[in-house]
């Protein structure tokens, strides 16, 4: 029978041992995963409680599926309005407000997802794309991307992506749309950004490539985005009552 003596003592040899095996494979192999302390330590700063359960997702071989429930976490946190609403266009005078907020705890979150699977692409494109964009703050978004390209440096939409922002930060719109317009052909790209596409042709006059963009959007089937999908579409169609959109 096991004694309360000897349980604290299990639990201690069992996080050395894991201590000491990732240690063993960071020296001796290519090694993608962070240390667990790392993102535990991530974890309990900014989302209280969480620290447990990311460990346990470590020990027990579902880094994934913690991932995957850290993701519905950001996405309900960053879907859920903030009280303060003071966000500016001041980065990106083409690009319309949507995710207002300041949404501090997005990049906590979302470096939470990626050390836990750091082959969660979708994650990195997603909340680069909200703090480029929606929040201005590239340079977070560029951490973010960097960060994604160091754990998978054969994905090189991440580069796309950088390159999209850097371009916004240097106030070269033109060449910013054009990366844009490459990013949004990919089934991976996120309705967010095809949406912040759509909202700089219709800010540049040009409503009937807006249109096209959210019809896309709504055809997606994202839920977050489709009632906004339809107000857009007819609001768009209005404007181009010559033209048959079906």
């Amino acid at each position: 029978m096991i004694t309360w003596i000897k349980i604290p003592i299990t639990v201690i040899f069992l996080m050395g041992s894991i201590f000491i095996l990732q240690f063993f494979l960071r020296k001796n192999f290519s090694y993608n995963y962070p240390f667990f302390t790392e993102i535990v330590n991530l974890s309990a700063s900014k989302e209280t409680g969480y620290g447990l359960l990311d460990l346990s997702g470590i020990i027990f071989g579902m880094r994934r599926m913690v991932a995957n429930i850290t993701w519905i976490q950001l996405l309900q946190y960053y879907g859920t309005p903030e009280v303060e609403h003071e966000h500016k266009e001041n980065g990106c005078p083409l690009c319309k407000d949507y995710g207002g907020g300041k949404y501090y705890d997005l990049l906590s979150l979302t470096q939470r997802i990626v050390r836990l699977d750091p082959y969660f692409y979708y994650a990195y494109l997603y909340s680069a794309g909200a703090l480029a964009w929606n929040l201005n703050r590239p340079e977070e978004a560029i951490l973010i991307l960097k960060e994604g390209i160091h754990n998978n440096p054969k994905y090189w939409r991440f580069r796309l992506y950088l390159a999209a922002i850097i371009y916004k930060q240097l106030n070269k719109f033109d060449k910013m749309v054009v990366l844009l317009e490459e990013a949004v052909k990919y089934s991976d790209c996120p309705s967010m950004v095809k949406v912040i596409l759509a909202n700089i042709y219709e800010k540049q006059n040009r409503y009937l490539d807006s249109l096209k963009i959210w019809l896309e959007v709504l055809t997606s089937k994202d839920e977050s985005y489709r009632l906004l999908a339809e107000k857009k579409i007819l609001e768009l169609k209005r404007r181009l009552p010559q033209i048959k959109t079906g």
